[in-house]
């Protein structure tokens, strides 16, 4: 274990693209290697049981279940993955591995195909094709690195989107939102970036959180899977579609599915409404800054999301702080922040030490405030030059963390 307050890489693009903890060689989640597992397993003509995730009750955790439910759990593999029948099936051994981003590396997780049931229906996630197992396996791999099901409780919409693709994210306050927040909404939209928004109110630790009488759920998380603009009586509407993870429950508002909007926009917009009772909904811009309380936008790293002009950021720096603690309910995160410095020119030549005096200067950037979250980030438009990045924790404070520097033009990290 490093010591606390150590930077635990400093990740080069090569080392991104080519090296382990890649996406084509990611580490190897809690040392354990897909491919001899899975050759082991052939070998003895077992299928895979995972001791490290075990089929048991501690891997389903305390909250997600009532005790009375967690007695009912039965464990069944699902035959219909990959019926022996299939030639594709020969060397079925009850294995699957999954890849995450974790901390700066891609990692591979690895689990077995015994998935939770109750009275022959999966507890979580299951699809609408009965015999599609594909997202109860993934969400089986990510309760895996979470530490239990119960423990996928625990994060947030912005460290979901994260671990599943590495990307950089932002959040929006919606409450706080600028005028710009549309922009950014169709560029993410355009370039097929993760977006997902939460409903306020409701109650922390509750299984199933109040349906309000507008259709949305409080406390409840959403992805939007559209941005467009219509037009309605000759006047532009921004709309946004949402979807309730869910697969029903739906907003009954203005531009819903059923709502008498429809029937004045333009032809080649009534694309737009399709009447299914199926989550998924329109709603106006402003109707979502009202109802929902924050955003978070995931872009891959080539669509970072900064516009073209002249005044938009052209820097993004995140500060991620690693816990050594694997289950997310036993982890707590620390106040962090960090200060950027311009860097004079008569000290460009002693790196090594600046002056108390030099830390009391201005910062030329830093966070808004210090957050006990997982991660900060914010954006930037600096001119050319060096800068002095310090990421930062409270006083008597101290833990492992990841420094990341995205920049629109070539920059070197030392």
């Amino acid at each position: 274990m490093p010591a606390p307050g150590v930077c635990l890489n400093i990740l080069s693009e090569r080392n991104l693209k080519d090296g382990q903890g890649s996406p084509n060689d990611p580490e190897k989640f809690l040392d354990q290697d897909f491919h001899r597992l899975k050759q082991i397993c052939l070998k003895e003509r077992l299928r895979f049981v995972d001791n490290l995730f075990p089929p048991e009750m501690k891997s389903i955790g305390l909250g997600s279940l009532t005790r009375e439910d967690l007695q009912r759990v039965v464990w069944r593999r699902p035959h219909q993955v990959i019926n022996d029948e299939q030639t594709f099936s020969v060397d079925y051994a009850g294995i699957f591995h999954f890849k995450f981003w974790r901390f700066g590396s891609w990692v591979d997780v690895v689990i077995d195909d015994k998935l939770p049931t109750i009275d022959g229906q999966l507890v979580f996630v299951h699809s609408k094709t009965p015999n599609e197992f594909w997202p109860a396996l993934l969400e089986k791999a990510y309760a895996k690195v979470c530490g239990s099901y119960a423990d996928m409780d625990m994060g947030s919409i912005s460290e979901a989107l994260m671990d599943f693709t590495g990307g950089p994210h932002m959040t929006i306050k919606l409450s706080e939102a600028s005028g710009k927040l549309w922009d950014a909404m169709r560029r993410a939209g355009q370039s097929e970036s993760l977006m997902g928004c939460g409903t306020p109110g409701g109650q922390a630790g509750l299984l199933k959180n109040k349906v309000l009488p507008n259709g949305l759920v409080e406390m409840h998380a959403h992805a939007i899977t559209g941005v467009a603009e219509v037009v309605c009586k000759d006047r532009p509407v921004k709309l946004l579609g949402i979807f309730n993870r869910w697969g029903h429950g739906e907003w009954n508002g203005d531009w819903s599915d059923r709502s008498p909007l429809w029937e004045h926009v333009r032809p080649e917009d009534q694309k737009y409404n399709v009447v299914l009772d199926n989550g998924e909904f329109w709603m106006s811009m402003e109707d979502f800054c009202q109802n929902f309380s924050d955003l978070d936008i995931c872009y891959s790293d080539e669509t970072v999301g900064y516009s073209r002009d002249e005044s938009s950021p052209n820097l993004l720096v995140s500060l991620i702080q690693k816990s050594h603690k694997r289950n997310r309910h036993l982890a707590s995160n620390f106040h962090i922040g960090f200060n950027i410095y311009e860097v004079p020119a008569h000290l460009k030549v002693r790196r090594e030490k600046f002056p108390a005096s030099f830390f009391r200067t201005n910062p030329t950037g830093k966070t808004k405030t210090f957050l006990n979250a997982r991660e900060v980030m914010e954006f930037f438009r600096f001119k050319a030059g060096e800068y002095l990045i310090v990421p930062s924790f409270q006083p008597n404070e101290a833990a492992s963390f990841l420094l990341t520097v995205y920049s629109k033009t070539e920059a070197i990290i030392e």
